[in-house]
């Protein structure tokens, strides 16, 4: 794990900078936030027809937001495609880190977002 100097460093430099790639674990976000922000921070309110998903890792608490697109049927003219979710936010301590994660960490909260809302169906 990095040290607090390096974490900080690299995270401003790819807020400030876009040419910069940052790329951090969850246990290192967690500490630049806890570093950086307030802890009486929350995410903002979701936008209308935004899914609202509660993630925690090792830990960490992230408020995630993402954007439902329900299966679609095929057809004999169009194919047909699964649902799926996509990470739009992904906020910790209030700041909105969803682009300083990196690719798998994404694919994880999309995959249990998705599980839960196919749970929440099969409960109805």
């Amino acid at each position: 794990m990095m040290d607090d100097t390096t974490i900080i460093r690299l995270a401003q430099q790819a807020a400030h900078d876009e040419l910069a790639v940052a790329v951090f674990t969850v246990n290192e976000l967690a500490r630049f936030a806890d570093l950086c922000f307030d802890e009486q921070t929350k995410a903002p309110n979701a936008p209308r027809g935004v899914m609202v998903f509660d993630y925690a890792a090792n830990g960490v608490q992230l408020i995630c937001h993402l954007e439902y697109e329900a299966a679609e049927r095929g057809s004999f003219s169009e194919p047909g495609y699964p649902e799926s979710v996509t990470l739009e936010s992904a906020y910790h301590l209030g700041e909105n880190i969803a682009h300083l994660l990196c690719d798998s960490v994404v694919e994880e909260i999309e995959d249990a977002a998705l599980a839960q809302i196919k749970e929440d169906q099969d409960d109805c």
